[in-house]
């Protein structure tokens, strides 16, 4: 029996959906969650190959997208996170505050104008925007890179943004210190930069290494566990998925109570080498602290991983 033409064209359509809706759900599998603030519903992530790439493929879904770099960084973009944003409607009433996930912050407003600011070292950027209804609009907010000082010790930013470098082609990551409000470090040598693995650090004697965002410098890092005596991986839990954590509070105390090394890390795997014995860790995420007591033993790798639950 022949299956009339018309049949078989709604059967293809009807497949065609179906591939589409299958891809959809499986790229929103890589978007970061959704959140909401009073009536406004946004996201806000892009780190990573994979979360960049669901991220640009559902911006039309939303009334407003933010873009947020520094430029002038020797040909490449140097995309930011933890980024201060406010949002104000026509009437100066403020509608969203929040703090970036990732270069891209995606918001669904309702029909009007509004005025969108945000800071980097005290640097603040604005912008301006008129939105119409299934009309999507998009903003870029940048500032320069500060010039770096070849002479001093190498720098780490402090509790504030982190700055994620993505290549041209958008595969490769790193982190880059470029915010003014840093500390000094020193290193016990100064290494030479000849993969992804960051720079490692020193102090108070203890050498660690902090990072792990981007597929490259994540696998770098991985490979880097045995030369260290404590891996520690940071990570919440949104919607059954782990989100690996950057920017957190660590303190490591030895059996006396002293603290040998407080950091704030800058991706979700924080490597320390430390002498053998009974260590205390304490992390901070979102004002709840976790507490870890761990055994170094000599010439064995003691890790450890820290979760959250989402918000």
């Amino acid at each position: 029996m022949m299956i009339p033409i018309e049949a078989r064209l709604l059967a293809a359509m009807l497949l065609g959906l179906s591939m589409t809706t299958l891809t959809a759900r499986a790229d929103d599998s890589d978007l970061p969650p959704t959140r909401t603030q009073g009536d406004v519903v946004y996201l806000s992530g892009g780190i990573g190959k994979d979360e960049t790439a669901a991220i640009k493929a559902t911006t039309s879904r939303y009334a407003l997208t933010l873009l947020f770099a520094t430029t002038g960084g020797g040909g490449r973009d140097a995309f930011l996170a933890s980024v201060p944003v406010k949002i104000a409607d026509a009437s100066g009433k403020v509608v969203l505050d929040a703090v970036t996930d990732g270069p891209y912050l995606l918001v669904n407003l309702a029909p009007g104008k509004y005025q969108v600011s945000a800071s980097l070292d005290g640097v603040e950027r604005k912008t301006s925007v008129t939105l119409k209804t299934g009309v999507p609009q998009q903003r870029s907010l940048t500032w320069p890179v500060r010039a770096k000082d070849t002479t001093s010790a190498p720098i780490r930013p402090a509790a504030g943004p982190i700055v994620v470098t993505v290549a041209p082609d958008g595969t490769t990551v790193t982190t880059e210190p470029v915010t003014a409000n840093a500390t000094a470090v020193t290193t016990t040598t100064p290494p030479v930069q000849t993969s992804a693995v960051p720079v490692q650090a020193n102090q108070g004697g203890v050498p660690y290494v902090s990072g792990g965002i981007g597929s490259d410098e994540s696998a770098a890092l991985k490979a880097q566990f045995p030369k260290y005596a404590l891996a520690l991986t940071f990570a919440s839990v949104q919607n059954g998925h782990n989100v690996f954590l950057a920017s957190v509070p660590v303190k490591i105390l030895d059996a006396s109570g002293a603290t040998v090394l407080d950091v704030t890390t800058e991706g979700p795997y924080l490597l320390v080498d430390v002498p053998p014995g009974k260590y205390e860790v304490v992390a901070t995420n979102g004002g709840k602290e976790q507490r870890a007591s761990l055994q170094v033993t000599a010439g064995r790798t003691t890790e450890r991983a820290f979760s959250w639950a989402a918000p």
